[in-house]
C-alpha cells in the first residue's frame, strides 16, 4: 500500500502526509485555523454580527433575524393593507393605494408582511407580535364582512327597488 500524499495549499508541493510542508515550512493546522477565522469575519461583514434566535431582534431593520414562528401568511396585512402598513411602520405597503400596483401589493403584504413588520417595528416578544397580528386579522375580517354585507344590501336595493319605480324616486 502506497503512503498517503498531500499537496501543500501554499506552494503546491506534493509530499507525504505530514503536519508541516517539507518544501515551504507551512504548518497545515495553523492554515486551517486562519482559514476558519477568515470565513467567520467574512460572514460577519456580509450579514452583520451573528445574533442568537432567542434574542429579540425586532426593529433591527434588514439585519434583524426573523424567528421561524413569525414567518407565514398575514391576514391583517392582506385585508387591511395600507392601514396595516401605517400601523406596523411598513411603508412599502402604502403602494397598495396606487393603481395597478394596488392589486398585487395586498398579496405581497400577506406573504412578506409579518417579516417586514418584525424588522420595522420593535416588539416586546414573539407572543406580543403574534397577538397584535392576530388582532389585525380579526379586524380585517370584520371590515371585510361589513363591506360584503353593505354591497349585498346595495345590490339587492338596486335590483329590487320595491313598489316605487325609478321615475317616482327621481
Amino acid at each position: 500500500m502506497a503512503p498517503k500524499t498531500i499537496i501543500c495549499p501554499i506552494c503546491d508541493f506534493r509530499q507525504p502526509n505530514f503536519d508541516q510542508c517539507v518544501n515551504c515550512g507551512a504548518i497545515f493546522s495553523k492554515l486551517f485555523e486562519v482559514s476558519k477565522k477568515k470565513e467567520s469575519v467574512q460572514a460577519e461583514e456580509l450579514h452583520g454580527p451573528l445574533k442568537s434566535i432567542e434574542e429579540n431582534t425586532s426593529g433591527g431593520g434588514k439585519t434583524a433575524i426573523i424567528p421561524p414562528e413569525i414567518k407565514g401568511w398575514n391576514w391583517g396585512a392582506f385585508l387591511l393593507n395600507f392601514i396595516w402598513a401605517i400601523g406596523n411602520r411598513t411603508w412599502i405597503g402604502l403602494f397598495s393605494i396606487l393603481p395597478i400596483v394596488g392589486y398585487v401589493m395586498p398579496i405581497i403584504l400577506g406573504y412578506k408582511g409579518s417579516e417586514w413588520a418584525w424588522r420595522n417595528k420593535r416588539w416586546e416578544s414573539i407572543d406580543h407580535f403574534k397577538s397584535v397580528q392576530r388582532s389585525w386579522a380579526v379586524w380585517g375580517t370584520v371590515v371585510m364582512i361589513l363591506l360584503l354585507v353593505s354591497f349585498a344590501g346595495l345590490f339587492y336595493l338596486v335590483l329590487h327597488p320595491g313598489e316605487q319605480s325609478l321615475e317616482q324616486v327621481l
